[in-house]
């Protein structure tokens, strides 16, 4: 049985190797905390960003109701002025319409009359 030696050329071959390997690995976990570093501030940079922007919608959506709400206030104003009086009118506006209703009209009787004057026309 034979047994194989190392060289101290090999033995030092193999340190080099695995010290590499220690600095290799070292280097990647560096530059792997720097990634996630970077990548951390970018997305906090992303949510700020993201942030601002639905403050900025909601404060454009607050301004168009704000518009809204002055737009509306001479017809708001207009109808709490006018509501007493309507209603006090409204025995009158809600009451049963009747066909004297219909023939005391004055649109209804001035059909009638040009109604009745184009019948006595044609018959004459």
């Amino acid at each position: 049985m034979m047994i194989f030696r190392k060289s101290r050329t090999d033995h030092d071959a193999d340190i080099k190797f695995l010290n590499g390997c220690y600095w290799g690995s070292a280097a990647i976990a560096v530059a792997s905390l720097v990634g996630s570093s970077m990548s951390s501030s970018a997305s906090t940079s992303a949510a700020d960003t993201q942030a601002a922007a639905a403050n900025n919608a909601s404060q454009v959506q607050w301004n168009m109701f704000e518009q809204q709400q002055k737009n509306q206030q001479p017809w708001l104003q207009a109808g709490e002025q006018n509501l007493a009086s309507l209603q006090g009118q409204m025995p009158e506006l809600t009451r049963q319409f009747t066909l004297a209703d219909l023939q005391n009209d004055p649109g209804y009787q001035y059909r009638l009359q040009q109604g009745t004057a184009a019948v006595e026309a044609s018959s004459a």
